[in-house]
């Protein structure tokens, strides 16, 4: 005979059911989350230890905070464009001039490091404000998984590499992230917000590309308009950075990469500069393998190709049901496909494992690309092949160290990651506007009834 229940007992074990749900649905989170966390303790320990920071981080110990100050040093005089040959628009020298003090500006960029503690605090508040806004977004999204995830977004390689670096990809952030995300902001914010962040890195408008293709046309065209202004009234501030210049220097930097092809390929989203190193006549087949060589000369371009074509499968079906997905989906597969073609530099990373953490478990596709991007974030290497080694003063310590550096399995995983993110998402994608046909009629008209995403 079974006993009779106690005022109260009826509802707890459907409780418990749900909170061992939740249990097991998070727990690939969790173990994921554990390894970011290792890694970052393990490259911890080592700078404790060792004095610098070892690869995957740059491999230049004394260039720390340099991508911040060596375009600070040229916001304060003339010459930006015609003699540092900047790609840089001009936004980015129009804020510097507001975050660092003009006076340590005098003799080089090496010594406006050491003496400007304005432009210091300006980088820690602006990784602070990315990480702050990211987790905004991640609560908006999923509550149980947020702080998890915004964690390892601020300890993930992506970010402490920018960081390290002293990026202006860190100013573009939180814009980026009121641009594309849950975050409920007015339209003329999210507008500006695309507006500046195109401003910032102009390759970014591609992820805008999702408004248009989502009938959004009225915040489409406000960000189009607002991103000219913008643009226009910073020419007028620095008087030079027109696109003509900006476009000169775009290809005479992809020269010097070309003839920097190692670099290039150190931290990258793409197969592309391992392409340009194996043309390089750097001496690729000695660290790798003439048999690997060949495969990555065969396999990568019609990777990259079958990438973009799948890519656009999912972009163009998308027009049909524009209701079935997300904008933030859309631009993470829009953008995936310009970091599968070409690499801006794993700074672009902090962008899609932003985008990817806006997913949830349920479905194969996004739970592939979550995984990834979790993966993304680890900030670890080990090195197969040493190609030289640098006897410097680590700019952080203060210690002479020397640092070892070469071809190392990241650089083979990470734009295998950004590969399958891609094709994980765009698949799912399609799968999901294959359901939505079911129920709903297709959308070909250029204009349909305001657009609450399903998904």
């Amino acid at each position: 005979m079974t006993a009779p229940l106690e005022p109260g007992q009826g509802g707890q074990r459907p409780s418990r059911l749900l909170g061992l749900a939740w249990l097991i649905r998070l727990t690939p989170e969790w173990i994921l989350a554990a390894l970011v966390v290792l890694a970052f303790g393990d490259a911890v320990y080592h700078f404790v230890t060792q004095g610098f920071l070892r690869q995957p981080f740059l491999f230049i110990q004394d260039d720390t905070l340099m991508d911040w100050f060596n375009p600070g040093f040229w916001a304060w005089r003339p010459g930006a464009y015609d003699v540092w040959r900047s790609v840089y628009p001009p936004l980015s020298f129009v804020v510097l001039k507001m975050t660092t003090l003009q006076s340590c500006y005098v003799d080089s960029p090496i010594t406006a490091r050491d003496c400007d503690w304005y432009a210091k605090i300006w980088i820690i508040a602006i990784y602070v404000i990315g990480v702050a806004f990211a987790a905004k977004a991640f609560l908006a999204m999923d509550r149980r998984s947020a702080w998890v995830r915004a964690g390892c977004f601020a300890i993930g390689m992506p970010m402490l590499f920018t960081l390290e670096r002293g990026n202006l990809m860190l100013m573009a952030l939180p814009f980026f992230i009121l641009a594309n995300g849950p975050l409920k902001a007015p339209h003329w914010l999210q507008a500006l917000s695309t507006a500046i962040t195109i401003n910032y890195k102009p390759y970014l408008a591609v992820s805008a590309l999702a408004l248009g293709i989502r009938r959004q046309w009225r915040l489409a065209e406000f960000g189009a308009i607002l991103t000219v202004l913008v643009y226009c009234l910073t020419l007028a501030i620095m008087g030079e950075g027109t696109i003509g210049q900006i476009q000169a220097n775009t290809t005479a930097f992809l020269t010097m990469a070309y003839e920097q092809a190692f670099g290039q390929m150190y931290y990258s989203t793409s197969y592309a500069p391992l392409l340009v190193l194996e043309k390089s006549g750097f001496p690729l087949k000695i660290f790798i393998g003439s048999r690997t060589i060949d495969l990555v000369s065969d396999g990568v371009p019609m990777l990259i190709l079958s990438s973009l074509a799948i890519a656009g499968i999912a972009a163009a079906i998308t027009w049909l049901q524009p209701k079935a997905i997300t904008g933030t989906r859309l631009a993470t597969i829009l953008l995936s496909a310009y970091l599968v073609y070409q690499s801006p530099g794993g700074y672009a990373f902090i962008f899609i494992t932003y985008l990817v953490f806006l997913e949830k478990w349920g479905r194969i596709g996004p739970a592939i690309a979550l995984v990834c991007a979790y993966l993304l974030l680890i900030n670890w290497d080990y090195i197969v092949a040493p190609v030289g080694r640098l006897d410097r003063e680590a700019w952080l310590t203060g210690l002479n160290v020397s640092n070892s550096f070469g071809v190392s399995i990241g650089q083979f995983v990470r734009p295998a990651l950004c590969i399958i993110i891609l094709w994980a998402l765009a698949i799912d994608t399609i799968l999901q506007v294959i359901k939505a046909h079911r129920t709903d009629r297709p959308v070909l008209g250029l204009v349909i009834p305001p657009i609450t995403a399903k998904a």
